[in-house]
């Protein structure tokens, strides 16, 4: 799982003898942890600290006292201002200094001759080098695989999303949050997905269990419901499932989940941000036999979840709470920001953090945005509109551990001019913490061969119930059922980022 830089560094014990010169003790190799012990390309010799020598290691001693307390360094003898000052001190009935001074030695004639003999040496053949640091990872993943690695950790995972397949859809989120959700228990981790509750779903049982939330000067309660979906075993034969917990208050309980008629609820800011608050306590009781704890990681979905990774941030972390949680925030689509103007109108005043529950203002300057004048509602004629506005989009990539798109595609595109709906320079800033991990689906559900929507089944080995298929389709459709006439389809919203408009173009050519 994503995590802090520095974070997720494995405790297993790999033979440090694919790390080092061959030349060492392989059985004393062995034993070291590779998180203490690392690798120095400067001069090949083996460090408890990048750069710095183990000095407890007779090997690495350069120096050492002689008889009658004299400092003898290796390769060099003393100057004679240091031996006349060390006489000095003698005869004064003194015991010599102990510290050397470097400065004023001059190279011996036996190591003018060890140097000649090196140069020589590396005229004659290569040289050998410390080995690169893809050369050392190699190795390392080598060597685990041979003495077999550690099993995988098993995570903790609070999945927060606006819609959930099965519960509430409204587009491809809403499935990859319920598959996902579900694949991830098959591997043996712990997962919760968390979402409004929108109307009653079958198996959801109220847990009893209630918090309140202080936004916009009320306090706010919500209850939580809870059921189990098992879905098979992991390979020590356990019960794998997911918890599925509902975020239940009056404001979800409306006719659309975002808005209707076209026109997106006014008050949805103070929704998903109750939503968010509701999400993060989740995980501290539910379910109420055995809550999640704080060692968690979220996996925030689009804008309606971007208050996550801020309250987390700016107010449990605040008071030593969550210190292991890590936050992902997931960008399954960057054309909706969740853009809020500040002020709300333009009577009206500005609202700050302090209307969302937080302690402070801090991180606000994460979520801001101001409009171009050519872009505000006045178009530059009055002066209230200043184009202030928040993005919970923006706030969520700013603020996130993490930041994962829906493809390695979708990754490259979100940094481009074209594809970044004007975030582009946002989604660059966090470049070296984003990532493109493609979408998956779920094989059973989308297997042809026993797809029961269909009206007869096909598989990779038999296609020919595709044209008994295709025949049906056009008799739904009233189209003439003939087999040449090729079905052109379009799965997608009427939206202009789904092509429409270019479809539309060669309706006339097609």
């Amino acid at each position: 799982a994503a995590a802090g830089d520095g974070e997720g560094v494995s405790d297993a014990r790999v033979p440090n003898d694919k790390l080092v010169s061959p030349s060492k003790d392989s059985s004393t190799k062995k034993s070291m942890n590779l998180r203490k012990v690392s690798y120095s390309t400067l001069d090949g010799q083996q460090v408890t600290e990048p750069g710095l020598t183990d000095m407890s290691d007779a090997n690495h001693v350069h120096g050492s006292r002689g008889e009658e307390g004299k400092v003898v360094i290796e390769g060099h003898v003393p100057s004679a201002q240091f031996v006349q000052e060390q006489n000095r001190k003698q005869a004064e009935g003194g015991e010599g200094d102990a510290k050397v001074i470097i400065e004023g030695h001059v190279p011996s004639e036996e190591k003018k001759h060890e140097d000649e003999e090196m140069m020589r040496h590396m005229s004659e053949g290569p040289v050998e080098r410390a080995p690169a640091a893809e050369d050392r990872v190699t190795a390392a993943l080598e060597a685990l695989e041979e003495e077999g690695a550690e099993p995988e950790k098993k995570l903790s995972v609070v999945l927060v999303s606006s819609e959930v397949a099965r519960f509430a859809k409204t587009g491809g989120l809403a499935d990859v949050a319920d598959k996902l959700a579900e694949a991830l228990a098959k591997r043996g981790h712990r997962v919760m997905t968390v979402m409004p509750m929108y109307g009653q779903y079958d198996g959801a049982v109220p847990t009893g269990v209630c918090r309140e939330f202080n936004l916009w000067g009320g306090k706010h309660g919500v209850q939580y419901h809870h059921k189990w979906e098992a879905n098979g075993e992991d390979e020590l034969g356990n019960e794998t499932g997911v918890d599925r917990v509902f975020v239940d208050h009056p404001c979800f309980r409306r006719p659309g989940m975002y808005g209707e008629w076209g026109q997106d609820y006014a008050d949805n800011m103070f929704r998903f941000a109750l939503f968010s608050w509701a999400s993060i306590e989740a995980s501290l009781c539910q379910p109420t036999i055995a809550p999640f704890g704080e060692d968690v990681v979220f996996i925030a979905n689009d804008w309606q979840t971007g208050f996550v990774p801020l309250i987390l941030a700016s107010n449990y972390r605040r008071f030593r709470m969550f210190g292991p949680a890590r936050s992902i925030f997931v960008i399954h689509n960057m054309g909706y920001h969740g853009v809020y103007p500040n002020p709300p109108t333009w009577e009206s005043p500005k609202f700050s953090w302090h209307d969302i529950g937080l302690p402070d203002d801090s991180y606000y300057d994460r979520f801001v945005w101001t409009f171009p004048v050519d872009e505000r509602p006045s178009k530059g004629r009055d002066p209230r509109d200043t184009g202030e506005a928040i993005k919970l989009l923006r706030g969520g990539i700013e603020m996130a551990d993490r930041v994962v798109t829906v493809a390695p595609s979708y990754k490259d595109e979100i940094t481009s001019l074209e594809g970044g709906f004007g975030m582009h320079d946002c989604a660059r800033g966090r470049s070296y913490h984003l990532d493109g991990i493609l979408n998956g689906i779920d094989i059973a559900e989308w297997d042809p061969s026993n797809d029961t929507h269909t009206a007869a089944p096909f598989s990779l080995a038999n296609v020919t119930n595709k044209s008994v298929c295709k025949r049906s389709l056009q008799f739904d459709l009233g189209l003439e059922q003939r087999p040449d006439t090729p079905i052109v389809a379009f799965i997608g919203r009427l939206a202009p980022q789904k092509g429409v408009d270019v479809l539309e173009q060669v309706l006339g050519w097609l």
